[in-house]
């Protein structure tokens, strides 16, 4: 389901249930500390979500290659910030008809000042910062507006970059010219670079467990 870094405190209340980067970091954790795991599989089926936490949970999945085998197997979709966590793993299966990809930034804003006009309201902001009010609602949005804003994902999406180059083995021209936004299918991934194997489920976890040491 959908990533946000608490998505566990309010799953099915307010929000349809998904991933919790703070669940998924505990049970990373618990994993890597259990001696009777041998090997870690990140299963996702997922579109993405929040870019809040994501950063560190990357680098904490990366860094726990060489600690334990830990892979990512893809069922259904992989996409945005699931594939930012899934491609940090040693090796990233897919099953044939998942979609993997949309490696970008997106954020919106809703320029509401004329539906707050007729509704007789004038709407002014106090700030100490000439970008502190940038995507505010009921504000006229002003090019440095959308600048400021602009400015924020194209940080978001050079980190989101640099983690699959670095993840992938890639360079970052490389990582930069697959990192369109487009999403495409495990075949196509898979020649992309994006995945290493199309894999079956069942197939996959029998081999990581005839890979275990007894």
């Amino acid at each position: 389901g959908v990533i946000a870094r608490h998505a566990h405190m309010v799953n099915g209340m307010s929000q349809p249930r998904g991933t919790s980067i703070s669940q998924l970091d505990a049970d990373l954790k618990k994993a890597l500390d259990d001696p009777a795991a041998e090997s870690i599989v990140l299963w996702v089926d997922s579109p993405g979500g929040s870019v809040d936490g994501l950063v560190d949970m990357a680098d904490r999945i990366a860094r726990a290659r060489g600690k334990k085998p830990i892979v990512t197997l893809a069922s259904g979709m992989m996409a945005s910030a699931a594939y930012w966590l899934g491609s940090q793993t040693d090796r990233v299966y897919a099953t044939r008809g998942t979609v993997i990809g949309s490696i970008g930034v997106i954020t919106w804003v809703v320029d509401d000042h004329r539906a707050y006009e007729q509704e007789g309201y004038d709407v002014r902001y106090i700030t100490t910062g000439a970008a502190k009010a940038a995507g505010a609602s009921g504000k006229t949005q002003t090019p440095e507006d959308f600048d400021t804003i602009r400015d924020e994902i194209n940080g978001w999406y050079q980190l989101f970059v640099d983690a699959v180059a670095k993840a992938r083995g890639i360079d970052a021209e490389r990582a930069r010219q697959l990192a369109d936004g487009r999403v495409h299918l495990a075949a196509a991934a898979l020649e992309l670079g994006l995945i290493d194997e199309i894999a079956d489920e069942a197939s996959l976890f029998d081999s990581l467990r005839e890979r275990a040491p007894s």
